[in-house]
């Protein structure tokens, strides 16, 4: 069912590796301003994503 997925474009193997552009026009084109993040979920989408809220070790962060 991945194949079905919009994700697909970007990963469509699992040793895919998109660059950060690609990555960004990923999330813009489907309206996507915010990540999540915590420990096991580390922000390696959006280097310069900038933080809004935190707590303890959860985040959101908002895309520049």
């Amino acid at each position: 069912m991945f194949e079905l997925a919009p994700q697909h474009t970007l990963y469509p193997d699992p040793r895919a590796l998109p660059s950060a552009a690609a990555i960004a026009s990923f999330l813009r084109e489907y309206g996507i301003d915010y990540i999540y993040v915590d420990a096991m979920h580390p922000n390696s989408l959006v280097a310069d994503a900038i933080p809004v809220t935190s707590d303890g070790e959860f985040q959101v962060l908002r895309l520049p």
